[in-house]
């Protein structure tokens, strides 16, 4: 009875006062319910990254692993470079000798006539106009006969082979070096062009001296092996 006589008693400013309490306290429950559902989440959130962190420890521990692994196989690798830069190197040793042959037989049929015995062409014969280079082998044509026979001549081809080295080597010398080089560039090449030129011009002449044929040339040339 006392509860609905209070009731009675309550203005309209009153209801409108009790009901904005009522709104604000349920208000108030709405948000600790939402933060508490939040704050669940930052749990698992938590709870996440504390088992991410134990798979994170395992990773580390794997790439420590892979470290020492890759370690071990750097100075395995260390240990064979050696090996293999020997091995590599006499490859090359063996390789490379016949390989500049080959090249420098390719680039001497760019001054003389395909066949055998080699003559200049026309190449080859304006080199040596131009060059002049046959005053410098008249010059010094005694004494490259006398270290032409310095060798083990056997037979014409090997003769014609030891006439262009012999002639070749005069690069190596400084009291001629300035000199050819000089008649290389009056006709447009090089000092090594320049020799093998003066060789083959010079070759039937000391030949003679040799008493061998050029003729000669194709026939003593070694047969190559069949593979």
């Amino acid at each position: 009875m006392i509860t609905y006589a209070i009731i009675l008693t309550l203005t309209p400013g009153n209801w409108i006062a009790i009901c904005a309490l009522g709104v604000t306290i349920l208000g108030g429950l709405i948000i600790v319910i939402f933060r508490a559902g939040g704050l669940s989440k930052d749990v698992k959130s938590v709870n996440s990254f504390i088992f991410k962190a134990g798979g994170l420890s395992k990773d580390v521990s794997n790439i420590n692993t892979n470290v020492k692994d890759i370690q071990i196989d750097i100075k395995d690798l260390r240990e064979r470079v050696p090996i293999i830069e020997t091995n590599v190197k006499e490859i090359l040793m063996k390789r490379i000798p016949k390989m500049e042959n080959d090249i420098s037989q390719l680039y001497q049929r760019k001054y003389t006539i395909t066949g055998s015995p080699r003559y200049l062409n026309e190449f080859g014969k304006k080199i040596l106009k131009d060059s002049g280079v046959n005053y410098f082998i008249e010059e010094h044509y005694d004494e490259i006969v006398r270290i032409v026979k310095e060798n083990d001549i056997t037979n014409a081809y090997k003769a014609e082979g030891i006439i262009i080295d012999v002639l070749k080597n005069y690069k190596n010398r400084d009291e001629y070096i300035r000199e050819l080089e000089s008649r290389a560039f009056k006709s447009g090449t090089d000092v090594s062009t320049l020799l093998f030129v003066a060789a083959i011009h010079i070759r039937d002449k000391i030949f003679r001296s040799l008493n061998l044929e050029v003729v000669d040339i194709d026939k003593d040339k070694p047969k190559k092996k069949r593979q």
